[in-house]
């Protein structure tokens, strides 16, 4: 069309705009290339371990950061642009919006609540009496559990304090799918049953936490149900992306080219800038094609088939496997109404953890240290 409209030759390209495709191309790359990296290092217990702690602590510091922030009364961004902030009263962090922090937020619940669970697991032993139990779980609680123990309570108050209704329902959703697992391997292996209760503890003081910060979350969830569904926003983003779908469906408009498709198929007029789908599916699908974007939610799935597989062929250390399942149901299930996974700070975290499984995800015979 253009070359018709200039009554010029022009280049041909795959892609709406190639800068951006490129980029973005070059920005999935480099997470992939962060996954191999954590796979390889991950592959010796000692670096594994090392690199799940540093991840805690990381997501530990920035729910603290966020804490701060949301005590002092700010937000992120007015220490960096003079106009007012779109959100107001919801933690967000250092990422500026409550929905992508939630995604941070909720990963770092995650790992907490399974490395306590594994550790209160070793602590408990089979046999000793209720005296002696409770006497080992306070020393642990106390002692070198405690940073543990924090770096639950902060990541977890604050994902509730955001209030985000999809990020606190897909970190909900990552636990029912974990508790799932738990309990088809406890009834594999009867060895099992200390985590399954310590997993039971773990859930119910993310409960109690629940309670205490999701005051705002709950007025929003009666938002929601008074409302009757998805805001409107979102729905004429999806129809736009599945417009876009069907127009272009073996090619896509190039990656990362949502804003400049979204024109030409919009039937709703929004008074600022239009760059994602707010459903990752529908803009992976919508700019490299469909068959493209299978091949790559495939390879998705197959990675964490293999993390699933470890939890079950695993002896000891399963919970680095875990903790990789449980992370991928939550930004898969998160990406169905954001786009959290095109941050760079949620995918090379995401990333990270997905490597880490994987390279743990081997059994004892695969002649690595179990």
């Amino acid at each position: 069309d253009a070359s018709r409209l200039m009554d010029r030759s022009l280049t041909t390209t795959i892609s709406i705009n190639p800068w951006r495709t490129v980029a973005e191309c070059t920005k999935l790359a480099s997470y992939a290339l962060i996954l191999v990296l954590a796979f390889l290092l991950a592959r010796a217990d000692e670096w594994a371990a090392r690199l799940l702690n540093a991840l805690l602590a990381i997501t530990a510091a920035y729910s603290a950061y966020a804490l701060a922030l949301g005590i002092s009364g700010y937000v992120q961004y007015q220490f960096f642009y003079s106009t007012p902030p779109f959100t107001t009263g919801l933690m967000s962090g250092p990422f500026g919006s409550p929905p992508r922090y939630a995604t941070f937020a909720g990963m770092g619940s995650i790992v907490a609540a399974i490395k306590l669970t594994r550790d209160i697991g070793l602590v408990q032993v089979r046999g000793l009496d209720l005296r002696r139990s409770t006497l080992n779980l306070l020393q642990f609680f106390f002692g070198k559990g405690a940073w543990t123990v924090l770096a639950l309570v902060l990541t977890t108050s604050t994902l509730f304090a955001s209030a985000s209704r999809a990020g606190v329902f897909a970190t909900i959703t990552s636990l029912f799918a974990i508790v799932v697992v738990q309990t088809v391997l406890q009834a594999q292996n009867a060895h099992s049953k200390w985590s399954a209760r310590a997993l039971s503890g773990v859930i119910l003081l993310i409960g109690l936490l629940a309670v205490v910060n999701g005051s705002v979350l709950s007025d929003r969830l009666s938002q929601l149900v008074s409302s009757g569904g998805i805001d409107e926003v979102r729905g004429a983003l999806w129809e736009a992306g599945l417009r876009m779908i069907h127009s272009a469906p073996l090619t896509g408009f190039g990656l990362g080219t949502f804003q400049d498709a979204y024109p030409q198929f919009a039937d709703v007029v929004m008074p600022y800038v239009v760059d994602k789908a707010h459903n990752d599916y529908l803009e992976l699908a919508a700019g490299l094609g469909l068959p493209a974007a299978g091949i790559w939610l495939l390879a998705w799935l197959w990675l964490a088939v293999c993390c699933v597989r470890g939890i079950f062929v695993r002896k000891r250390n399963r919970h680095y496997s875990l903790i990789a399942f449980g992370t991928s149901v939550l930004v898969a299930v998160h990406s169905v109404v954001d786009f959290s996974l095109q941050i760079p700070a949620i995918a090379v975290t995401y990333a990270t953890l997905l490597g880490i499984g994987l390279a743990q995800s081997s059994s004892i015979r695969s002649g690595r240290s179990a």
